[in-house]
């Protein structure tokens, strides 16, 4: 292979393509033709599809889409994709948009600031499915239509590993495929909605266009290689307990390989993990050896880096480099999938088929040796029936592989092809194979009515939306729980108690950040929660300057400062002062839409536990609230141990509200919080404080001592952030550069020429409703620079009233009807007006009409109705995903306007029109 094809691949990868990535270029990527699934064995190079999309997007292949979103399970622990996706931007030498779950491009959601560019979006199952649905977690009900519009229309889905989760593939199956999800005719000018390619080691059949291995490839040298890669499998019987015949297995293994091997050993159970490493740990010590390394899940993102790192130094990264001497990994199903483990030998015991292989495509990857796998056959518990069915079929499964001399089974990738291959035509083979697979979970139906409800995003009720849409993801499944946990240095919590509106607004501003998540299952969170108030409880009892229980109740002290950074100090020593906490808090609940739960005690109050209540609590119900929620502790609470959760561990960990979290421009997250006072100057440089919760107020209830959230530069907390910036934007000015970046966008996705009139006129009008005397006030705004549209002035919120410049705009100056765009083909008009209601996330349907003056109160209602209507009009017309992604045009052209404008007049005086220096 010598052509064109070849330079440009390996240009951005660094490799020559294989035969098979070279001809599902040219049969399929080149012509515009996707396929709907990769059958591709493991170690073959999937995560090479990045490259091949990318090239013929860079080459303007018709139908190709700007998006490529590719999809990891949530237990992948370290993904190999983000490492694909920044080499590829790295190399490309052009605009590439990256968003990943790990280092410095973590859920930087940079991808949704240009619809037009190229971007790839590396998400877990959950993180995608839910802004799909119009329900992202962590995303606010104003940003997920904007979520869901481009992630649901020109877009390429890479679903890997898509056998681990068969509900999450049915369901993108049906929302790229089904019309009822789509526009109605007319609208050509719409993208395709997205397409689904679903990646899979197991050959499971999907329907649609599959692209498989041929002949052919099989002769290409580096294919040839890693099929026939030697693996060597024996099982044998669990004689004694399983963690001593593993570990002694292990040993074994790692002592009779001279070539100072890598021992990759899989338990299912993380207690099993946890002995297992902490043996070889003790074999190791003694022998002079570095400890074995300890992949599992339920580890904080911004940690994985760091296990990332080791794993690469260790040499369990394929292709990294080695030391000599031997090293031990010890993983859960976390090390199954989404990392490119590479190891000499495997110990593992018996877990479901489809496990098995992605297990044994982590052994011998590269094919340059000779690699022993022992699985260790515990027998199952008889009452278990569906599972020791399972379990013997597996066995049975590793018997009818090729038998090899001494006794071993061949468990090459050619091998298990085959094996594939002959159940296919094999009956009694076929049956022992459907025994051996974990069973697809029942899952519920996608409908267009329960689409419609989802993505009213801005009605705070609708009885027809379910709030979880985990079901449709995962499906009905007995697995537990989830929680979300994030430590956080500053909580908003005072001694007078805090108010659950401000509580929201705090999280608004700093909302958890992918990076500092750690999702465990609940009733794990649970028992670790209590387990470390019971110890600061008797930390506090019996240290000498503890002050009893009710200490750990009040306020902070004079000598514990709130920001206080120390060791917790649990236990306590003659030296050392326990912790308190302000206000008694030690942790806040949110909702999975992000907002603080109310209380129990009816008064709008967040609901927010102090150590008394965590010891006292019942677990059951602790359980059932947390379900589901995110559980934001203080830092100072600890109990984070390498990333993980560790009752035990007192030491206070690094949190992403405290400062650089991540470097970057901007850095990860784009916040910090800062205890300040009147006498300390506020956020400058790169930062600009968008919130203040009070701690302190004096005289005329002018704050003392507040939280302050800066944001990095021009990032924006959220949707209305964006009128708060570091210097002034007169309104004309504004709105010429929103409608001239609306024309660069409708130019470059090729839209027809009355669709991007239209897209320009809504964009030259969008913020008209900010003429308004209420917003200019509210925004202290000065008579020389009215109107503005940006103000690097706190607004004052009351003096809004509630009013939505949006619902202004779309109102008539002479306050009789609609403003109608007659610049404007008709067909569009209704749209125009639509996409101006909603450049914030409001008006789906609900708008609210609150301090709109321009019209009697009694007439209001009929104009906010009339919103509803048309946008239920145009959502049945373009649908629901094609209409979001209309909105986001608009609003990426006002976003667009907002950062790339507010230093331009400041530097410029002349172009603020309403006169005066900006």
């Amino acid at each position: 292979m010598t052509d064109e094809v070849v330079q440009r691949f390996e240009l951005l990868t660094g490799f020559q393509p294989m035969s098979w990535q070279h001809r599902l270029y040219r049969e399929y990527f080149e012509v515009g033709r996707l396929p709907d699934a990769l059958d591709v064995p493991t170690g073959l190079g999937k995560t090479s599809v990045m490259a091949l999309w990318y090239m013929a997007f860079s080459a303007r292949v018709p139908g190709i889409p700007r998006r490529l979103v590719y999809v990891v399970d949530r237990r992948a622990v370290v993904d190999q994709a983000t490492t694909v996706a920044e080499q590829l931007r790295d190399r490309c030498g052009e605009a590439l948009t990256i968003s990943t779950l790990r280092g410095q491009f973590v859920d930087n959601r940079a991808w949704t600031a240009d619809p037009t560019r190229p971007a790839i979006i590396v998400g877990t199952v959950d993180m995608v499915g839910s802004r799909l649905l119009f329900s992202g977690y962590a995303v606010s009900p104003k940003m997920r239509p904007y979520h869901a519009g481009l992630l649901g229309v020109d877009s390429l889905i890479v679903l890997d590993e898509a056998h681990l989760v068969p509900p999450f593939e049915h369901l993108l199956g049906a929302i790229a495929g089904r019309p009822e999800f789509g526009p109605v005719e007319g609208h050509d000018f719409l993208p395709s909605r997205m397409h689904l390619m679903s990646l899979s080691a197991t050959g499971r059949a999907r329907p649609g266009l599959t692209f498989a291995l041929t002949q052919g490839d099989g002769r290409d040298p580096v294919v040839a290689r890693r099929l026939t890669a030697s693996k060597r499998v024996a099982v044998i019987p669990a004689d004694g307990k399983l963690v001593d015949v593993i570990v002694a297995q292990a040993w074994r293994l790692a002592g009779e390989d001279a070539s100072a091997s890598r021992c990759l050993v899989y338990v299912n159970a993380r207690k099993d993990a946890d002995a297992v490493r902490k043996t070889l740990g003790l074999l190791t010590r003694k022998a002079g050896l570095k400890p074995p390394l300890l992949l599992v899940g339920a580890r904080r993102v911004f940690e994985r880096e760091r296990a990332y790192e080791d794993l690469t130094d260790a040499g369990f990264v394929a292709g990294s480099k080695r030391d000599g001497e031997p090293r031990f990994l010890v993983a859960t199903s976390a090390g199954e999938v989404g990392v490119d483990l590479d190891a000499d030998h495997m110990i593992c015991d018996v877990v479901a088929w489809e496990r098995m292989v992605q297990r044994l495509g982590r052994v011998n990857r590269l094919g340059v040796g000779s690699a022993e796998v022992v699985v260790v056959d515990q027998a199952p518990d008889a009452k278990e029936v569906v599972a020791a069915q399972r379990h013997q079929a597996v066995v049975a499964l590793i018997g009818s592989l090729p038998a090899l001399a001494g006794g071993s089974r061949d468990a090459s990738l050619g091998a298990l092809i085959a094996l594939r291959d002959r159940a296919r035509i094999d009956e009694g083979l076929q049956r022992l194979w459907d025994e051996a697979v974990t069973p697809e979970p029942f899952r519920p139906e996608i409908t267009r009515a329960l689409v419609d409800a989802w993505s009213m995003t801005s009605a705070p009720v609708h009885t027809g939306r379910p709030e979880d849409v985990g079901p449709w993801l995962r499906g009905w499944t007995s697995d537990p729980p989830g929680t979300t946990v994030v430590w956080r240095k500053h909580l908003p919590v005072r001694q007078a108690g805090s108010r659950i509106g401000e509580v929201a607004g705090f999280f608004d501003a700093a909302p958890p950040h992918l990076s500092e998540q750690l999702e465990v299952d609940a009733f794990v969170v649970v028992d670790w929660l209590i387990k470390r108030a019971k110890k600061l409880e008797a930390g506090w009892r019996h240290h000498p300057a503890g002050g009893g229980q009710g200490s750990l109740d009040a306020s902070a002290s004079a000598d514990t400062p709130a920001d206080a950074s120390a060791q917790p100090g649990a236990e306590g020593s003659a030296g050392s002062r326990p912790h308190t906490f302000p206000g008694g808090i030690v942790a806040i609940v949110l909702d999975s839409s992000g907002e603080p739960r109310p209380g129990p005690d009816g008064r709008g109050s967040p609901l927010a536990y102090t150590i008394r209540d965590l010891v006292r609590v019942r677990p059951d119900e602790l359980r059932d609230l947390l379900g589901s929620s995110t559980l934001v502790v203080d830092s100072r609470l600890a109990g984070l141990a390498d990333g993980l959760l560790d009752p035990e561990e007192d030491g206070v960990p690094l949190t992403a509200d405290s400062g650089v979290w991540i470097k970057g421009d901007p850095p990860v997250p784009p916040f910090r919080v800062v205890a300040r006072t009147q006498q300390e100057a506020g956020a400058d440089g790169s930062w600009r404080e968008v919130f203040q919760f009070v701690i302190e107020s004096g005289e005329e209830d002018m704050p003392t001592a507040w939280l302050g959230i800066d944001q990095w530069r021009s990032a924006a907390s959220d949707e209305d952030d964006r009128a708060v910036g570091p210097s002034w934007q007169s309104l004309d000015g504004h709105q010429r550069l929103a409608a001239s970046r609306a024309r660069e966008l409708a130019a470059r996705q090729g839209l027809p020429a009355d669709v991007a009139i239209m897209l320009e006129s809504a964009a030259g009008r969008h913020d008209e409703g900010k003429r308004s005397t209420r917003w200019q006030d509210a925004f202290h705004v000065d008579q020389a620079r009215r109107p503005a549209a940006k103000s690097p002035r706190r607004p004052d919120i009351r003096r809004l009233g509630g009013y939505r410049h949006e619902f202004g705009t779309v109102l008539a100056p002479s306050g009789s009807g609609p403003a109608e765009p007659t610049e404007v083909a008709e067909d569009f008009r209704h749209l125009c007006l639509e996409l101006i209601a909603a450049h914030h996330g409001y008006g789906r349907p609900v708008m609210p009409v609150a301090g709109a003056d321009r019209l009697p109160p009694a007439l209001l209602a009929g104009e906010a109705l009339e919103v509803a209507r048309r946008w239920a009009r145009l959502q049945a017309s373009f649908g629901p995903w094609g209409l979001a992604w209309l909105e986001s045009l608009l609003r990426a052209a006002d976003q667009q306007a907002s950062a790339a404008g507010e230093f331009a007049e400041a530097a410029n005086p002349k172009a603020t029109q309403s006169g005066g220096p900006a």
